[in-house]
């Protein structure tokens, strides 16, 4: 089974945040999950559940979340039990209070051109990152509309482009967004 890390970043109180962590079967025989087990305050998952069986070159999305109620860094993981053997990922984030009312912030950008499944947005509240995908999975249109932003802040954007072998380009240039 193929996973990743997942860092969700800052998520308001009592908001939440979710991205997809890709399980598949690269082998030759199917594999079954056992179970799914989530470790850490405020973290969730959904979208595979225990029985769930992958096919040789098949894949499943899982759903992975953070909803803090709370202030301050969190950490936890998820890890997923197969019939194949266990894979932990790790997960961080942070909660944090919504600044005043939240916002939205619109991303648009060039359309690539090569031929591309779709693109996937970053957001960093640091110059030069680390950034966190907020497009669940790519998408298709050459713009974004993220809401509940929180104000009295600069956010620092980035896009990626997905290409139809799946695999997923640099970092564009960064822009940052002001927002009151």
């Amino acid at each position: 089974m193929n996973t990743q890390a997942l860092n969700f970043g800052n998520v308001n109180i009592n908001g939440g945040a979710q991205q997809t962590v890709a399980i598949s079967d690269p082998g030759n025989a199917n594999v079954t999950i056992l179970n799914i087990i989530v470790a850490g305050p405020g973290f969730w998952a959904s979208g595979v559940s225990s029985g769930s069986t992958l096919t040789p070159g098949q894949s499943a999305a899982l759903t992975v979340g953070l909803s803090p109620s709370g202030g301050g860094s969190v950490g936890g993981s998820v890890t997923i039990v197969s019939d194949a053997g266990s894979a932990t990922v790790t997960l961080s984030g942070a909660g944090v209070a919504a600044n005043g009312p939240s916002h939205n912030v619109t991303l648009s950008w060039q359309a690539s051109p090569s031929s591309v499944l779709g693109y996937n947005a970053y957001v960093s509240t640091a110059s030069g990152g680390p950034y966190t995908r907020v497009t669940a999975s790519p998408v298709a249109a050459t713009s974004y509309l993220q809401t509940g932003v929180p104000g009295g802040q600069t956010y620092y954007y980035v896009v990626t482009c997905v290409g139809t072998d799946g695999v997923e380009s640099g970092y564009s240039n960064q822009i940052s967004v002001p927002v009151p």
